[in-house]
Protein backbone atom coordinates (compact mmCIF):
# COMPACT_ATOMS: atom_id res chain seq x y z
CA UNK A 1 0.00 0.00 0.00
CA UNK A 2 0.76 3.42 -0.65
CA UNK A 3 2.22 5.28 2.75
CA UNK A 4 3.42 8.51 3.55
CA UNK A 5 5.53 6.74 6.30
CA UNK A 6 6.01 6.62 10.06
CA UNK A 7 4.68 9.54 12.25
CA UNK A 8 5.84 8.09 15.83
CA UNK A 9 4.51 5.41 17.95
CA UNK A 10 1.24 4.97 20.38
CA UNK A 11 1.63 4.86 24.09
CA UNK A 12 0.06 2.07 25.79
CA UNK A 13 -2.57 4.49 27.26
CA UNK A 14 -3.95 4.45 23.62
CA UNK A 15 -6.97 2.19 21.94
CA UNK A 16 -7.07 1.50 18.21
CA UNK A 17 -9.38 -0.77 16.56
CA UNK A 18 -8.90 -3.41 14.30
CA UNK A 19 -11.37 -4.04 11.38
CA UNK A 20 -12.48 -7.45 9.91
CA UNK A 21 -13.41 -7.77 6.05
CA UNK A 22 -15.03 -10.80 5.16
CA UNK A 23 -14.43 -12.79 3.34
CA UNK A 24 -11.10 -13.06 5.40
CA UNK A 25 -11.55 -14.46 9.18
CA UNK A 26 -14.98 -16.40 8.80
CA UNK A 27 -15.05 -20.38 7.49
CA UNK A 28 -18.56 -22.07 7.07
CA UNK A 29 -20.16 -18.88 7.98
CA UNK A 30 -18.01 -18.85 11.88
CA UNK A 31 -15.85 -16.03 12.83
CA UNK A 32 -12.39 -17.67 13.48
CA UNK A 33 -11.25 -14.91 15.86
CA UNK A 34 -7.94 -15.86 15.62
CA UNK A 35 -8.33 -15.23 11.60
CA UNK A 36 -8.62 -11.65 12.57
CA UNK A 37 -5.11 -11.08 14.27
CA UNK A 38 -3.07 -13.20 11.95
CA UNK A 39 -0.31 -10.65 10.87
CA UNK A 40 1.62 -10.25 7.66
CA UNK A 41 5.28 -10.55 6.99
CA UNK A 42 6.66 -6.72 5.70
CA UNK A 43 9.22 -3.93 6.77
CA UNK A 44 8.14 -2.13 9.69
CA UNK A 45 8.59 1.60 10.67
CA UNK A 46 12.57 0.90 11.42
CA UNK A 47 13.10 -1.04 7.90
CA UNK A 48 13.50 -4.17 9.41
CA UNK A 49 11.40 -7.11 8.64
CA UNK A 50 8.55 -8.08 11.38
CA UNK A 51 5.05 -9.04 11.81
CA UNK A 52 2.21 -6.28 10.71
CA UNK A 53 -1.45 -6.30 11.56
CA UNK A 54 -2.72 -2.89 9.87
CA UNK A 55 -5.28 -1.05 12.47
CA UNK A 56 -6.98 2.31 12.94
CA UNK A 57 -5.85 4.93 15.67
CA UNK A 58 -8.79 5.34 18.04
CA UNK A 59 -7.61 8.90 18.76
CA UNK A 60 -8.42 9.78 15.45
CA UNK A 61 -11.56 7.45 15.10
CA UNK A 62 -13.18 8.95 17.97
CA UNK A 63 -16.91 7.55 17.53
CA UNK A 64 -17.58 3.92 16.45
CA UNK A 65 -19.54 5.54 13.13
CA UNK A 66 -15.94 7.01 12.39
CA UNK A 67 -14.43 3.42 12.56
CA UNK A 68 -17.25 2.24 10.61
CA UNK A 69 -16.42 4.72 7.84
CA UNK A 70 -12.86 3.70 8.06
CA UNK A 71 -13.36 -0.08 8.08
CA UNK A 72 -15.65 0.71 4.85
CA UNK A 73 -13.18 2.44 3.11
CA UNK A 74 -10.41 0.11 3.76
CA UNK A 75 -12.66 -2.71 2.03
CA UNK A 76 -13.52 -0.20 -0.90
CA UNK A 77 -9.58 0.05 -1.78
CA UNK A 78 -9.17 -3.33 -1.54
CA UNK A 79 -11.89 -3.82 -4.03
CA UNK A 80 -10.75 -1.04 -6.52
CA UNK A 81 -7.20 -2.98 -6.07
CA UNK A 82 -7.83 -5.93 -7.28
CA UNK A 83 -10.31 -5.36 -9.75
CA UNK A 84 -7.56 -3.43 -11.06
CA UNK A 85 -4.73 -5.89 -10.72
CA UNK A 86 -7.53 -8.51 -12.73
CA UNK A 87 -8.25 -5.73 -14.78
CA UNK A 88 -11.80 -6.25 -15.01
CA UNK A 89 -15.03 -5.65 -12.45
CA UNK A 90 -15.36 -8.23 -9.56
CA UNK A 91 -18.76 -10.49 -9.13
CA UNK A 92 -20.06 -9.54 -5.99
CA UNK A 93 -20.35 -10.92 -3.56
CA UNK A 94 -17.96 -13.86 -4.39
CA UNK A 95 -15.14 -11.72 -5.32
CA UNK A 96 -15.53 -8.98 -3.35
CA UNK A 97 -14.31 -7.81 0.50
CA UNK A 98 -16.80 -6.47 2.79
CA UNK A 99 -16.05 -4.64 6.30
CA UNK A 100 -18.35 -6.29 8.82
CA UNK A 101 -17.14 -4.56 11.99
CA UNK A 102 -14.30 -3.88 14.24
CA UNK A 103 -12.28 -4.82 17.53
CA UNK A 104 -10.98 -2.55 20.20
CA UNK A 105 -7.67 -3.52 21.24
CA UNK A 106 -6.10 -1.51 24.57
CA UNK A 107 -2.69 -1.14 23.98
CA UNK A 108 -1.85 -1.57 27.37
CA UNK A 109 -3.25 -4.98 27.34
CA UNK A 110 -1.29 -5.76 24.12
CA UNK A 111 1.91 -4.74 25.85
CA UNK A 112 1.41 -7.31 29.12
CA UNK A 113 1.10 -10.16 26.83
CA UNK A 114 4.17 -13.04 26.83
CA UNK A 115 5.03 -12.43 23.15
CA UNK A 116 8.05 -14.89 23.31
CA UNK A 117 10.93 -13.45 21.35
CA UNK A 118 8.91 -10.51 19.90
CA UNK A 119 8.15 -7.05 21.33
CA UNK A 120 5.20 -4.75 20.28
CA UNK A 121 4.79 -1.49 19.10
CA UNK A 122 2.05 0.55 17.16
CA UNK A 123 3.35 2.88 15.03
CA UNK A 124 0.92 5.87 13.00
CA UNK A 125 1.87 4.90 9.83
CA UNK A 126 -0.83 6.91 7.22
CA UNK A 127 -1.13 5.00 4.36
CA UNK A 128 -3.97 4.94 0.87
CA UNK A 129 -5.26 8.41 2.09
CA UNK A 130 -5.97 6.92 5.04
CA UNK A 131 -4.37 9.43 8.42
CA UNK A 132 -5.89 7.23 10.82
CA UNK A 133 -3.86 3.85 9.40
CA UNK A 134 -1.62 2.37 12.12
CA UNK A 135 0.52 -1.02 12.13
CA UNK A 136 1.00 -2.73 15.01
CA UNK A 137 4.15 -3.86 14.67
CA UNK A 138 5.44 -7.29 16.26
CA UNK A 139 9.38 -6.59 15.65
CA UNK A 140 11.45 -9.96 16.73
CA UNK A 141 13.88 -9.17 19.21
CA UNK A 142 16.71 -11.16 17.00
CA UNK A 143 16.88 -8.55 14.46
CA UNK A 144 19.25 -11.11 12.09
CA UNK A 145 15.84 -13.18 11.92
CA UNK A 146 14.82 -14.72 8.17
CA UNK A 147 11.57 -13.41 6.70
CA UNK A 148 11.36 -17.14 5.98
CA UNK A 149 11.72 -18.13 9.88
CA UNK A 150 9.32 -15.10 10.97
CA UNK A 151 6.87 -17.17 8.88
CA UNK A 152 7.04 -20.42 10.00
CA UNK A 153 7.63 -19.61 13.55
CA UNK A 154 5.35 -16.73 14.79
CA UNK A 155 2.43 -15.79 12.51
CA UNK A 156 -0.14 -18.61 14.56
CA UNK A 157 1.46 -17.78 18.04
CA UNK A 158 1.23 -13.88 17.50
CA UNK A 159 -2.31 -14.47 16.21
CA UNK A 160 -3.56 -16.23 19.04
CA UNK A 161 -1.95 -14.05 21.58
CA UNK A 162 -3.39 -10.91 19.78
CA UNK A 163 -6.59 -12.64 19.64
CA UNK A 164 -6.75 -12.85 23.19
CA UNK A 165 -6.96 -9.04 23.82
CA UNK A 166 -9.85 -8.37 21.05
CA UNK A 167 -12.57 -6.57 23.02
CA UNK A 168 -16.21 -4.95 22.51
CA UNK A 169 -17.11 -6.39 18.54
CA UNK A 170 -19.25 -4.25 16.63
CA UNK A 171 -21.56 -5.35 13.33
CA UNK A 172 -21.55 -2.84 10.46
CA UNK A 173 -23.05 -3.36 6.92
CA UNK A 174 -21.70 -0.66 4.46
CA UNK A 175 -23.84 1.66 2.86
CA UNK A 176 -22.56 0.07 -0.55
CA UNK A 177 -23.81 -2.98 0.81
CA UNK A 178 -27.13 -2.69 1.23
CA UNK A 179 -27.93 -4.74 -1.88
CA UNK A 180 -26.23 -7.86 0.12
CA UNK A 181 -26.91 -7.37 3.70
CA UNK A 182 -29.18 -10.07 3.90
CA UNK A 183 -25.97 -12.42 2.72
CA UNK A 184 -23.69 -10.66 4.53
CA UNK A 185 -25.75 -10.96 7.56
CA UNK A 186 -24.61 -14.52 8.56
CA UNK A 187 -21.22 -13.18 8.84
CA UNK A 188 -21.57 -11.41 12.52
CA UNK A 189 -18.61 -10.38 14.90
CA UNK A 190 -21.31 -11.31 17.63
Amino acid sequence: MEGIGHLGYLDGSERVARCVVFPRAFEDGALLKEQVAVPQVDKMSDGLSGLIVSVGARALLESDADVHVFGCKIAKLGNEKKAVKLQRELKRPEETSHYRGFYEILLSELESLDLGDFSVRVAHWPEDGLDEHCNLELAPNNKEISKSALRKSAITEMAVEIASVLSDPRDHTCPEDQDICEYLRGFSLL
